[in-house]
Parts: C-alpha cells; sequence; structure tokens
C-alpha cells in the first residue's frame, strides 16, 4: 500500500508520499507513480491507499469531468461518484480485492479554511471528515520519541520527509514484499497555502530519490517484460 503523511491546518495542508506502485500479488516494484493529485481549479489535493487504480480515476474525473463549483461541492457529490467509478471498474473485470481509502483535503468557503474528507471502501465511500493535525500511513512500529514531537512542531513539511523516511527503513527491512507496505521510489510533496492576499497557492516537488530506486526500476522492467 501507498504511504502517505499529512497535516492539516486551517491555513495550509500539507502531504507527502512515495512514489513507488506495487503489483498486488507479488509486491514486486511495478512502475513509479504521482499518488498526491492536485486540482488546482478546485483548490483540492487527491490521494489515498489501496486500489491505484481506483484512486487516479476518481483523481482523473474530478479533475476533468465533475461539474463543482468549489471544494464543498466537489465533498458531496464525491462519494456516489466514487461509487460509479468502482462499479465499473469491477465490470472491466477489476481483480483488485483490499481495502481502499481515498483522502481529499481542500478550500471549504463555507468554513473559511482547509478542510478533508476520507472515503473509505469498508464504508461504502461515505464521506468521513479528517481532523486538524498530522496523519501518517502507515503508522510506525518503532518508537520514535523524537520524530513525534517533530511532527508536532513547526517545521511540518520537514517532519512529515522524516518520517517517510523511517516508513521506507521499517518496510525495507521487512522481506515480506506481499504484506508489507513498500515505500520507494521518490518521495514528493504536494502543499496548499493562503496567500496574503486570500488565493491559495498550489506547490508540488521531489524532495529526494530513495537509495533503492535502481533496484525497484531493474524489477519493474523485468515485470514489464522490458
Amino acid at each position: 500500500m501507498t504511504v502517505v503523511n499529512w497535516s492539516l491546518q486551517r491555513h495550509q495542508v500539507v502531504v507527502v508520499t512515495d512514489t513507488l506502485l506495487s503489483e498486488h500479488r507479488t509486491g514486486s516494484a511495478a512502475a513509479f507513480v504521482q499518488k498526491a493529485h492536485p486540482v488546482p481549479h478546485l483548490e483540492t489535493i487527491i490521494s489515498g491507499r489501496g486500489d491505484g487504480g481506483l484512486i487516479t480515476a476518481w483523481a482523473s474525473y474530478a479533475a476533468t469531468r465533475v461539474i463543482a463549483r468549489d471544494y464543498d461541492v466537489l465533498a458531496e457529490i464525491a462519494p456516489d461518484l466514487i461509487r460509479q467509478l468502482r462499479a465499473q471498474q469491477l465490470a472491466d473485470g477489476s481483480p483488485y480485492d483490499g481495502t481502499c481509502s481515498i483522502f481529499m483535503w481542500g478550500w471549504s468557503p463555507s468554513a473559511g479554511r482547509f478542510v478533508g474528507h476520507v472515503f473509505r471502501s469498508g464504508n461504502d465511500y461515505a464521506a468521513g471528515s479528517l481532523p486538524d493535525g498530522v496523519g501518517c500511513a502507515p503508522g510506525f512500529e518503532d518508537p520514535c520519541d523524537d520524530l513525534i514531537a517533530a511532527l508536532q512542531g513547526e517545521n511540518v513539511p520537514q517532519a512529515l520527509f522524516d518520517a517517510l523516511l523511517q516508513q521506507n527503513r521499517e518496510t525495507r527491512r521487512n522481506p515480506d514484499k506481499v504484506h508489507r507496505n513498500n515505500c520507494g521510489g521518490d518521495a514528493m510533496l504536494s502543499m496548499m497555502t493562503v496567500a496574503e492576499d486570500g488565493a491559495v497557492v498550489s506547490t508540488t516537488r521531489r524532495l529526494m530519490r530513495f537509495a533503492e530506486y535502481d533496484a525497484d526500476y531493474d524489477e519493474a522492467l523485468t515485470l514489464a517484460g522490458l
């Protein structure tokens, strides 16, 4: 599953992910993909864990097909549209049979701040609210007091990046690629902030490339028969 770390605050959203896509039956590296999807005209970021096909289908649909005035409208209509996309996947023979969580953050005109929602397969993709603060998925296996303290500090982007490094270390020491959270590829940062003039500014950048990238790249080429 994808590693997604985020911070939700009134005037800022920060999302840090890896880019490694694994083949769900074997855990082998399959590709390197964007996992946090900014939708700037709706002042929104979409990410998720689980069914990468459904997550990217929803991100693409939200960015290119939805009639929505703003994030509030998008969040309201999202459950039904995600269910329709999943039904179409199943009709097309999608092999994915695991759980899926779709995360969405954006500027809410009605609330006058950034808000977040989660749509989980176990709840038939009904909208659930994300609280303010930091979320790290998956959590940490080892006690990391300094890291936990940093996540509550002022330099949230750096702390979320440090958390991703810790998650990478923890997943890589587990030889069971099928059942572990496979973390690798590139570390990516997506952020939305409110400027002094009230405009929502979206930023996306690559932070670094993991040490295992070359080995994972070769594995992905092999899997693809290249």
